[in-house]
């Protein structure tokens, strides 16, 4: 069973384009695990709304890989010019933006 190591953050602003916060569930799709079972490399963790944002959690073995499996739904749905993705270890919550590539200042979930 996967002790998940790392959380990433798909963060949105309030007035993205989505029409439900069921797109977790279209997340928890792409990653290959739509009923959240703990012993895959990724899961979804939940959704957050409020403060001019909307985020989705994910724990994760790979926070890399796991982006790179919600990228494609993320640019469908017209979100990837709006997203901002980090991650952070769950034992310092620092977090690293690996999306957009020339993000600039503190990512805050």
């Amino acid at each position: 069973m996967p002790q998940h190591e790392f959380q990433l953050v798909l963060q949105l602003p309030e007035n993205c384009p989505l029409e439900s916060l069921d797109f977790e569930d279209d997340i928890a799709d792409a990653l290959g695990n739509p009923r959240g079972d703990p012993t895959y490399p990724h899961q979804v963790d939940g959704n957050s709304y409020g403060a001019g944002t909307i985020e989705f959690f994910i724990y994760t073995q790979d926070p890399e890989a796991a982006f790179t499996l919600c990228k494609p739904l993320i640019k469908s749905r017209g979100l990837l010019n709006m997203v901002t993705v980090a991650w952070c270890r769950f034992t310092d919550h620092k977090y690293q933006v690996i999306w957009p590539a020339d993000f600039a200042g503190e990512f805050r979930p």
